[in-house]
C-alpha cells in the first residue's frame, strides 16, 4: 500500500471494515503489504499507522480487483504427506495426473535418511503410503525428482559418507520399483573432485523422454597439486534413459570463486538449461547456459538486471523453447524480486520486471510457465506464514496481485507442477517438521478468442475512397473481458484504438493503393481476434458534375415568391458526398441526397439573386453551379 506518512510510525493497521475488526498491529514498511479479500470487484481498505506517541486518524481508498481465468484465483487445499523429518522435499505430477512427493523417510541411519516416494492418485486430495527407494541412505545433503514424457520417474540424491557422492535412480512403473542406484562419478578431472553436494544446492535431474538424462551437482575442483581451484558445477550425461551415464564435465571453468549454487536445471530436446548464481569477491550474480555435454550452447550469460548483486531464483521454459523466464532475487533486499525474460533461448536478456518489493515476499520461490505461456509463481510470505501465488499473462510484464495458497504455513522449502495437460497447479510447503501440505488450482486456461467486427464506414469488407484519411469504429465482445483494441495498415502505420467493447481508429493515413486495415481485439490471456477492411485509395482530380433542374434548367429564372427551391443531380467517378449551396445575400447549407438532391426553401431579396450549389466529392473536388 503506498502511502506517505510523517512522525516516524512504527506499526500499521490494515482492514477492509471501517472499525479494523480482527486487524492485527503489525511492523510498518515505506509500502506495508495487506492481503485483499478472495474474489474480484471494488474494495474498500482502511489504514491507520502508530507510533510510541500514538496513533493517526484512519484513511481509506478503494482498489477495483480483477482477476482473469488464467491464472488461479483460490487452491483447494490438499492432504499433508507425513515425512520423517524437515521441509525439504520435492513435487512432481506424472502423464496420468498422479501426485508425487519425494521426502526423507525412516530411522536416520549415522549419517542421514532414506528416501520414500509418496502418490496421490485423487490429485492431491489423499496419498498412499509411501514407498522407499532403495539403496538410497545417508541422505542429508539434497535430492530431486523429475517426470519425462513417457512417465519414467528420475531420482538424483547425495548422501552424506566419505566423499558425499550423488546417486541415480529410475521407475519405470510410476514409482513402485525402482533401479538399483547408480552412483554418478568416474575418473580424476583436473585433479579430481569431491561431490559436497548439500553445499552447493544439491543434485538435480531432469529427462527429456528420449533417453536424454542430465544430473547436475556441485562440487569441490582441486589441483594437480591438491590446491582447491575452487567450486563448480558439473553435470553428467545419459544417452540410454539412465542406465549409464559419460563422463562428467563442469558448465564452467572453476575459479577462486567464493560461492556457487544451482537453481534449477530444466531440459528441451536434448540441450539442457542451467540457472545458477556464483559470486565474485563476495559479488553474485544470476547465470543462464545451455548446452549439451561437453558442447556448450553459449558461455554463461549474466542476467542479472542491473549492477546490483542478484542471486538466482528459478527458471521456467515454454513447451517452445524459445521463451525462457526467470526471476532474480536482489542482494540487500531480499524482498525485491524481478522477472527477466528471453525470447531467443537465453541469447539475450530484456529489462528486469519487478514481481514484488513488500517486506514480505522474499526468496524460495518456484516458477512454472502453462500452455499458454503465462507465468504461475509460488513464494513465501514470513510476515503472515503463508504461501502466496501470483501469476502473469504477458510475458512478465505485469503480475497479479499475490494471493494466499497454503496457510497457516512454515515455508522452508517450496515445490510446484504442473500437470501433463498444464491445466492444474499443484504447490506445497513445511506445516510442521516433517509435514509437507499440498494445494491445488485450476488455471482455467482461456483459449477462446475475441470477436471484433468493424460497422463504421462500412461493414462491407472493402470500399474505395478519394480521401487521404479515415476513420474507423466498430465493436468487440470476449468471454471474459477485451483488454486492448490494436489496428495496423499493410502499407504501414499500426496504434491503439481508443475504447475496447466499443473502439474508435480515428485519422488513419491511407497510401494509393488497396490498403489492408487489420483490427485485432486482444484478451488478458493474450488470445486474439481480428476483423479486416480493405480500402482502396484512388486520389481524387477529377471535380464532379452537377445540373440544376429544378425549377428550371435555364441560367435564369423569374418569380414571385419570397423563397425558391432548388433540385437537381450530382455524378463523380469516386462519388458525391455533400451538395452544398449559397446565397450572395448570406443564408447557405446543405442541400438533401447526393447524386439527387433538393434544397430547403431559400429566402430572397427583391431584385438579382445569385444562388450557388456544389458537389463534394471523397475528399472534397468541388464544383460550383450558378443561379441567378
Amino acid at each position: 500500500m503506498n502511502n506517505v506518512a510523517v512522525g516516524l510510525p512504527l506499526e500499521f493497521l490494515a482492514s477492509e471494515q471501517a472499525d479494523f475488526g480482527g486487524a492485527v498491529w503489525q511492523a510498518y514498511g515505506i509500502a506495508p503489504r495487506f492481503l485483499l479479500s478472495p474474489g474480484n470487484g471494488w474494495k474498500v481498505v482502511y489504514l491507520k499507522v502508530r507510533n510510541a506517541a500514538g496513533e493517526s486518524a484512519a484513511i481509506a481508498d478503494m482498489i477495483n480487483v480483477q482477476q482473469t481465468a488464467a491464472g488461479v484465483g483460490a487452491f483447494a487445499a490438499g492432504a499433508t504427506v507425513s515425512c520423517s523429518a524437515g521441509a525439504y522435499h520435492r513435487l512432481a505430477v506424472g502423464l496420468d495426473g498422479t501426485v508425487h512427493v519425494l521426502c526423507w523417510y525412516g530411522t536416520p541411519g549415522a549419517n542421514g535418511f532414506q528416501l520414500a516416494l509418496h502418490r496421490s492418485t485423487d490429485k492431491g486430495m489423499t496419498f498412499g503410503s509411501a514407498v522407499p527407494i532403495p539403496g538410497s541412505k545417508d541422505v542429508t545433503n539434497g535430492f530431486d525428482m523429475s517426470i519425462d514424457g513417457t512417465g519414467v520417474i528420475h531420482v538424483a540424491w547425495s548422501d552424506n559418507a566419505a566423499q558425499s557422492e550423488a546417486y541415480y535412480s529410475r521407475s519405470l512403473d510410476g514409482g513402485s520399483t525402482w533401479t538399483a542406484p547408480l552412483r554418478i562419478r568416474s575418473g580424476s578431472l583436473w585433479g579430481g573432485y569431491e561431490a559436497r553436494t548439500g553445499w552447493g544446492g544439491g543434485p538435480h535431474v531432469v529427462s527429456n523422454g528420449n533417453g536424454v538424462v542430465y544430473v547436475a551437482f556441485p562440487a569441490n575442483t582441486y589441483g594437480s597439486g591438491g590446491s582447491r581451484i575452487g567450486p563448480a558445477i558439473w553435470l553428467a550425461k545419459s544417452t540410454n534413459g539412465g542406465v549409464t551415464f559419460g563422463p562428467e564435465f563442469p558448465l564452467y571453468q572453476p575459479t577462486a570463486d567464493s560461492g556457487v549454487e544451482l537453481k534449477r536445471l530444466r531440459v528441451f530436446g536434448g540441450e539442457f538449461r542451467a540457472f545458477y548464481w556464483r559470486s565474485f569477491n563476495g559479488h553474485p550474480g544470476a547465470y543462464f547456459l545451455r548446452g549439451t555435454a561437453g558442447n556448450l550452447g553459449n558461455l554463461p550469460v549474466n542476467i542479472s538486471p542491473t549492477v546490483a548483486d542478484y542471486y538466482a531464483e528459478d527458471l521456467a521454459v515454454s513447451s517452445g523453447g524459445a521463451t525462457i523466464r526467470a526471476v532474480v532475487r536482489e542482494v540487500g533486499n531480499d524482498s525485491a524480486l524481478y522477472a527477466v525474460q528471453s525470447e531467443d533461448s537465453g541469447a539475450s536478456w530484456g529489462p528486469r520486471v519487478l514481481v514484488d518489493e513488500s517486506n514480505a515476499l522474499i526468496d524460495l520461490g518456484r516458477l512454472e510457465i502453462d500452455a499458454r505461456g503465462a507465468l504461475h509463481y509460488a513464494v513465501r510470505d514470513t510476515t503472515i506464514s503463508r504461501l502466496m501465488y501470483t501469476y502473469s499473462t504477458d510475458g512478465a510484464q505485469t503480475f497479479s496481485l499475490p494471493v494466499s495458497a497454503i496457510s497457516p504455513a512454515r515455508v522452508g522449502a517450496i515445490g510446484s507442477a504442473i500437470d501433463a495437460a498444464r491445466s492444474l497447479l499443484y504447490v506445497s510447503t513445511d506445516v510442521a517438521d516433517g509435514q509437507i501440505a499440498v494445494a491445488r488450482g485450476s488455471i482455467a486456461p482461456d483459449f477462446t478468442a475475441p470477436t471484433v467486427t468493424i460497422a463504421f464506414p462500412t461493414s462491407q469488407p472493402a470500399i474505395t475512397t478519394g480521401a487521404q484519411r479515415i476513420t474507423l469504429s466498430g465493436i468487440a465482445s470476449d468471454a471474459s473481458s477485451v483488454s486492448q483494441v490494436r489496428w495496423s495498415n499493410s502499407l504501414g502505420g499500426s496504434g491503439v484504438a481508443v475504447g475496447t467493447t466499443e473502439w474508435w481508429a480515428t485519422d488513419l493515413a491511407l497510401q494509393p493503393g488497396a490498403n489492408v486495415i487489420t483490427i485485432t481485439a486482444l484478451d488478458p490471456s493474450g488470445n486474439s481476434g481480428i476483423d479486416t477492411l480493405t480500402v482502396t485509395y484512388a486520389p481524387e482530380t477529377t471535380p464532379p458534375a452537377i445540373t440544376i433542374t429544378l425549377p428550371t434548367v435555364a441560367s435564369t429564372f423569374t418569380t414571385t415568391a419570397s423563397s425558391i427551391v432548388l433540385g437537381g443531380v450530382a455524378s463523380d467517378n469516386v462519388g458525391v458526398s455533400e451538395i452544398r449551396w449559397a446565397s450572395q445575400f448570406g443564408p447557405w447549407g446543405t442541400a438533401a441526397g447526393t447524386t439527387s438532391w433538393t434544397t430547403p426553401a431559400i429566402p430572397l431579396q427583391t431584385g438579382a439573386n445569385q444562388i450557388t450549389s456544389r458537389p463534394s466529392t471523397w475528399p472534397a473536388t468541388p464544383k460550383w453551379t450558378s443561379s441567378p
